[in-house]
């Protein structure tokens, strides 16, 4: 799979030895296909120095809150989803998982800090101006590198009781000298037209992964396709060998497109896992281990040398799943199989770039009925030469292939859009921009109109 780059509205800025900064202005819009399909970057060497943000508006100026007789509100939210970004789009919307608070990180995980607020000053021109600054002291007390200055929110606002995504993303991880233990994070949130200077604190505990045993009673295929929700990144490993003993083989089978994806995208968003998943190898059972070398042969299929941490034992156990020839999720959608992972994808991480490319088959509308106008001309055929066997009739047309990827990929996603809120959020976005051709739109459209109640019966 070939490495995409971090889209503009994503700049890395680092400060500190253990902070990554992300700036990144954003509007309510149709949730951004960002950098959260590929695996976190490298931290880089601190090369930015963060400077204090300066007020926007006149100190003095008069001003409105949306419940004037309650105070500034903010909050601070420490999550580990991916589609932190696309949740909150869809949360526009009144559904979606909402955003996870984590009290415990791994060494290695990346978190994102993100700030709010509700009730802040509006001046007369239905503007606002509010920045913060955000500081952390390590397990051992000591303060990790100078605080972040940061912009929640400078400009007009469409409405007072408007929510904004901040303007600075926070992005925090624990580098590998970081000692463990319980850190304290510092959030202070500048209302500067209406005074206000809040503190905020949260306590996030450092600690190194061991792999845990799954809960009691867990059913685990369950537990992957609503993963997104409420991500578990330290169940994955112990959940493989059991999603494997608990599904048939058939039905094993079947899945495997869908457990592949889903396993790349979270290793992809969690690479300090990687190193757990080689080593198990080592001690793993001849049923996990094919599950193991399955999922590290698709994840490490375009590498081209061990990944740190794996022993050459394990590189030489996987190499002949790495070279099987996969199916490629990020080309153009010709199989089910691709549509299978690309559902793994976002049973993962709830973003929006994998439904929004499973919308690509309807491109091929103008192909509908070609299954039944093949089937009548080899009926016709047939009654000309009933001696003609089933190897003399004409090959199956490109269009019936295309057509019946069509109806797969629609009823993939009108059987997820009933089960999944946030997909149904993200076809109505994905309806609202406009960008679809009138046929895809009308096709998806019917997934979104509320089933008609039925009358209770009566007695």
């Amino acid at each position: 799979m070939p490495r995409r780059l971090f889209t503009a509205c994503l700049l890395l800025v680092s400060a500190g030895c253990a902070h990554r900064v992300t700036q990144a202005p954003v509007a309510p819009s149709e949730p951004k296909t960002v950098a959260s399909l590929n695996p976190a970057a490298p931290a880089p060497a601190p090369s930015v120095t963060i400077t204090p943000v300066a007020r926007v508006t006149v100190p003095g100026e008069a001003f409105t809150r949306a419940d004037p007789a309650k105070p500034f509100a903010p909050s601070l939210v420490v999550t580990t989803q991916a589609a932190h970004l696309d949740l909150f789009y869809a949360s526009l919307l009144g559904v979606g998982p909402g955003f996870r608070q984590v009290k415990t990180l791994y060494r290695g995980q990346r978190a994102y800090i993100l700030p709010f607020a509700v009730n802040y000053a509006v001046a007369s021109d239905g503007s606002t101006d509010l920045t913060f600054e955000l500081s952390l002291l390590k397990a051992n007390g000591s303060a990790d590198g100078t605080p972040l200055h940061g912009v929640l929110y400078q400009g007009k606002v469409a409405g007072p009781r408007q929510l904004f995504l901040p303007a600075t993303l926070i992005n925090y991880y624990a580098e590998p000298a970081d000692p463990l233990g319980s850190c304290r994070l510092t959030a202070r949130i500048h209302d500067h037209l209406g005074g206000d200077d809040l503190t905020l604190t949260e306590t996030i505990v450092l600690v190194d992964y061991t792999p845990p045993p799954l809960p009691a009673g867990i059913e685990v295929e369950p537990w992957l396709q609503g993963y997104y929700q409420n991500p578990s990144p330290e169940l994955a490993l112990p959940a493989l060998a059991a999603l494997f003993d608990q599904l048939t083989t058939a039905r094993r089978n079947t899945a495997l497109p869908t457990i592949i994806g889903f396993y790349d995208q979270v290793l992809n968003d969690n690479p300090w896992l990687l190193p757990a998943f080689t080593a198990r190898l080592a001690a793993a059972e001849t049923n996990e281990a094919y599950a193991l070398s399955v999922i590290l042969g698709f994840h490490l299929r375009n590498a081209v040398k061990p990944p740190a941490g794996c022993a050459p034992d394990a590189w030489e156990r996987i190499e002949s799943f790495r070279t099987y020839t996969w199916t490629n999720p990020d080309a153009p959608i010709t199989e089910v199989d691709q549509i299978n992972c690309l559902w793994g994808r976002f049973f993962a991480s709830g973003l929006y770039a994998p439904v929004s490319r499973l919308l690509e088959p309807l491109n091929a509308f103008a192909d509908l009925g070609a299954t039944e106008r093949f089937n009548a001309a080899q009926a016709i055929a047939f009654a000309a030469d009933p001696a003609m066997s089933p190897k003399e009739s004409t090959e199956t047309p490109p269009a019936v292939f295309r057509e019946q990827l069509l109806h797969s990929a629609l009823l993939a996603l009108g059987e997820n859009a009933k089960r999944h809120p946030l997909v149904r959020a993200y076809l109505d976005l994905t309806l609202r921009n406009g960008k679809l051709a009138e046929m895809p739109r009308t096709l998806i459209s019917r997934f979104l109109i509320p089933p008609a109640e039925t009358s209770s019966a009566k007695n």
